[in-house]
């Protein structure tokens, strides 16, 4: 089973490098207040800032709304909705995913699968942007714990776009990250990211270091009676 996931970590790593090529590298920080509610629901909002041009100008400012439900130990589903603004445009983002996690030996594997649909406010035809784009993503996770409070990751995304009745790969992300936890309530995520990103023939490089601030709120307290 391993030598399967290594083998397609391997191929789709691999995937378009013959393309015409160019490259950036990103920052994305963000901060996110999380929440877990009774009969297994629970809700995160996040505010993220991403930067371009090697990490010196300011582009796009995020702000996520997620919902999610634990439907057993294995299987979890979660709805979410994006706004996303910069200096050219705005647009909203619904989404829908399903989350599968299981063990083997002392390796934790997650797939993740996320249709999204993305409205711009202004669809600028020039640059590739369109009104309405719809995507499906599918991420393969692989996770170990290293110590106590700290959790090593890896994945590979491949995107589709769905649009106008195809189904062309649009992007390929493959991400390496830590988890650290400070305290029960506190957690620090860090990751560094290449993602390549098709435009015709024409391949773009984007390489992403993003910090994440992860917040959980504590749960209310019951109120007790006054014994008389």
């Amino acid at each position: 089973m391993t030598k399967r996931i290594y083998i397609l970590l391997i191929l789709l790593s691999s995937w378009g490098y013959g393309l015409a090529q160019s490259s950036d590298l990103q920052l994305r920080a963000g901060i996110s207040v999380t929440k877990n509610l009774k009969k297994g629901f629970d809700w995160t909002l996040q505010h993220q800032s991403s930067f371009v041009q090697n990490a010196s100008e300011f582009k796009t400012a995020y702000y996520t709304f997620q919902l999610g439900y634990k439907i057993n130990k294995q299987l979890n589903a979660a709805i979410e909705c994006r706004f996303a603004t910069t200096n050219v445009y705005d647009k909203f983002r619904w989404a829908a995913a399903l989350n599968q996690q299981w063990k083997y030996k002392k390796i934790n594997l997650a797939w993740r699968s996320k249709l999204q649909y993305e409205h711009y406010l202004q669809a600028i035809p020039e640059i590739n942007q369109f009104a309405a784009i719809l995507n499906l993503r599918e991420r393969l996770q692989i996770s170990k714990r290293i110590s106590p409070k700290s959790i090593a990751f890896i994945s590979v995304e491949p995107i589709f776009n769905l649009s106008n009745y195809e189904i062309n790969l649009n992007q390929i992300r493959h991400t390496l990250g830590m988890s650290f936890e400070l305290n029960k309530k506190n957690n620090i995520e860090v990751t560094y990211g290449i993602f390549n990103r098709y435009i015709g023939n024409n391949l773009m490089n984007n390489y992403r270091i993003g910090i994440n601030y992860i917040y959980e709120l504590p749960k209310a307290k019951s109120k007790k009676k006054n014994e008389k």
